[in-house]
Formats: structure tokens, C-alpha cells, sequence
């Protein structure tokens, strides 16, 4: 019984880097944010970018960090470079 209410709260907690906003957005749409592509990833950014591709949710993709592989149509993911630079903004 521990291990279940365990497990469901760790599936309730938002993952590392990944703000959600469900009301905010739906079908990604990168192309809305491509202008930021090669500036820095501020702090206020990713809720720019979320907006811009009219997304759900973000995630940024920094040098080592482990993704995981699933499809979510309503994710915006931003990548970084070790300089914090955006090198990528795909949806997925």
C-alpha cells in the first residue's frame, strides 16, 4: 500500500525543466518561436516560447540531460548549448 501512494505521488510531481499549463495552449506549433533560436535562454523565455509555438507545456533540453523518448503533440521542447544559447525549438 506505501509503495502505490508512493509511486502515485512521484507521478504527480512535474518533471525537471517542464513547466504545464493545459489551459494555455494545445498542438504545438514550433514555428511561432523559431525568432529565439540562437539567444539566450532567460529566465522568462520558456513561457515565451511556450506562447509563441501556442504549446501546453515546455521542457529545455540542457548539455547531459536525459530526455525521455514519448510524443507529447502538445510540448515545446527548447534546447541549449553550454554557453545557454538555443540551439533547437521542436515540438515533441
Amino acid at each position: 500500500m506505501i509503495r502505490t501512494i508512493v509511486a502515485a505521488a512521484a507521478l504527480a510531481l512535474p518533471v525537471a525543466g517542464c513547466t504545464m499549463d493545459r489551459e494555455a495552449g494545445g498542438t504545438c506549433v514550433a514555428d511561432g518561436a523559431q525568432a529565439l533560436v540562437g539567444q539566450a535562454l532567460t529566465d522568462t523565455a520558456p513561457d515565451r516560447i511556450r506562447r509563441s509555438a501556442r504549446a501546453a507545456s515546455v521542457r529545455v533540453q540542457r548539455p547531459g540531460d536525459m530526455m525521455t523518448m514519448e510524443f507529447d503533440p502538445g510540448r515545446v521542447t527548447v534546447t541549449v548549448d553550454e554557453a545557454g544559447r538555443i540551439t533547437r525549438i521542436g515540438c515533441g
